[in-house]
């Protein structure tokens, strides 16, 4: 099974690359979304508690967005869970020729390290601010926390503009497709 992690910027349009990817019958995985699970369970929670003295996840995206330290100190709460996590849903899909494991954060949490391939999605700063829904300064608080589309596309296999149309996308997810068919 080949394992291949999806990411990119806020707003760049993972997701709907995974989407595509989901609609060609490839099973997806998604870290941030698994990682916001895990931290309701009470043991994390109660950790992360301990940390921040709250589990509002306004109040936490406002602290630790504004606190490199206190992103760190949370991450490492959260990242071997999604980790372990990540582990047995390869486990489970391991007869797949291959599967998609989507993160924004992929290279920054060392989860490249469990991929065998890395797709970056890309797309123009202003699109990715319209598509976040978040105001311009919390997106670019946000964004500072994260490496540039630069970074990442100097770290992957294959990089994908997403200013194209869905169907354009579509054409180039089915020829990543096939070549990870083969």
């Amino acid at each position: 099974m080949i394992r291949v992690g999806v990411t990119g910027g806020i707003g760049s349009g993972k997701s709907t690359v995974c989407q595509l990817f989901s609609e060609l019958g490839v099973p997806v995985y998604n870290c941030d979304s698994r990682g916001r699970e895990l931290m309701d369970e009470d043991g994390i929670r109660s950790r992360i508690f301990e940390l921040l003295g709250t589990n509002d996840r306004a109040e936490i995206a406002r602290k630790v967005f504004s606190n490199s330290e206190l992103l760190r100190k949370l991450e490492a709460i959260v990242h071997p869970a999604v980790v372990a996590d990540l582990e047995k849903w390869f486990e489970v899909h391991r007869e797949e020729k291959y599967v998609v494991a989507e993160s924004a954060i992929l290279f920054e949490s060392g989860f490249n390290s469990l991929m065998d391939s890395v797709l970056v999605v890309t797309a123009p700063l202003d699109v990715r601010i319209a598509r976040s829904g978040f105001e311009r300064d919390d997106f670019m608080r946000r964004v500072a926390s994260q490496m540039t589309d630069e970074e990442r596309a100097a770290k992957a296999d294959y990089v994908i503009d997403n200013s194209l149309t869905v169907n354009e996308l579509r054409a180039k997810i089915e020829v990543i497709d096939k070549l990870f068919r083969q």
